[in-house]
């Protein structure tokens, strides 16, 4: 119903027997046909796909996030760093292997993080999903720096741009030794 008749017996064939029982005792079918088109954006991109969402029986300072990945699992020592300068704390992370058939790659990870933000606040994931996603991807492909300005992703609202502009403002009067 998502996709078409067509491209769901497709994707059906494709994902019908890729998911371990232990997704499947998590998930719903609704998540995974979610799952399903980010697993396809993954593999037709090569790279990283990203979902932040909240489960209906979350508190208001918790959610989740997937990370979608072709080929390998990612280092939990690469991605933990990140999402704690974010202002966040990671509470769990549960991978799942997935393995298509007739996909080309024998692997692609969803790595699915529980988080809460670091002060307890809540968070308004309609308004922050977009900017948090973006700011996260441009970390992870060196785009941006990882250090605690990214906190103002979630904590001011500040698109990435804005973050790379405020630290480089920081370093400025670091050099002109303004150290306030």
């Amino acid at each position: 119903a998502a996709v078409g008749v067509e491209e769901g017996g497709r994707l059906a064939r494709r994902y019908g027997d890729a998911f371990a029982a232990s997704y499947m005792e998590n998930f719903i079918a609704q998540e995974a046909v979610g799952d399903v088109v980010e697993l396809e954006r993954a593999i037709e991109s090569g790279d990283l796909c990203l979902n932040l969402y909240r489960p209906a029986d979350s508190e208001p300072d918790a959610f989740r996030f997937k990370i979608y990945h072709p080929h390998r699992p990612l280092p939990l020592s690469d991605v933990l760093p990140v999402l704690e300068h974010m202002g966040l704390k990671v509470i769990e992370e549960m991978p799942h292997a997935v393995r298509p058939s007739d996909a080309g790659m024998d692997l692609v990870m969803i790595h699915d993080f529980g988080l809460v933000s670091r002060d307890g606040s809540a968070v308004d994931l309609a308004r922050f999903r977009d900017i948090f996603q973006e700011a996260f991807a441009r970390v992870w492909h060196g785009d941006m720096e990882s250090d605690g300005f990214n906190a103002l992703v979630l904590g001011a609202g500040l698109a990435w741009r804005e973050v790379v502009i405020l630290r480089a403002f920081a370093a400025y009067l670091r050099q002109a030794a303004i150290p306030y």
